[in-house]
């Protein structure tokens, strides 16, 4: 055992990392375009819970996707940084200026 969390313990975290407390049908949308049979729009979200119940195995292919997800969700919130910061920016402009 080398310490580290399960498949199902990553998915949780990761899932509350991006979605907050109520992340298994968001989770669900996020994970339909990598699945490994084609992309879809989602998988279904009843499945996410059934996995968290224990009821049916994680897929080994969510452990090669959550890297991904995290990978999507760094690069969209530092353009939405970025695009906070352009209007501070302007807006700082705008108001040095007199308007």
């Amino acid at each position: 055992m080398t310490g580290e969390p399960s498949l199902l313990a990553r998915l949780a975290i990761v899932g509350e990392a991006l979605h907050g407390a109520e992340w298994q049908r968001a989770i669900a949308r996020d994970l339909g375009p990598l699945h490994p049979a084609g992309p879809r729009p989602q998988i279904d979200d009843r499945l996410v819970r059934r996995w968290l119940a224990g009821e049916r195995p994680v897929p080994a292919w969510i452990g090669d996707a959550l890297p991904a997800l995290l990978e999507r969700a760094v690069r969209e919130r530092q353009q939405h940084m970025a695009s906070l910061e352009r209007l501070r920016a302007n807006l700082a402009r705008a108001t040095a200026g007199g308007s």
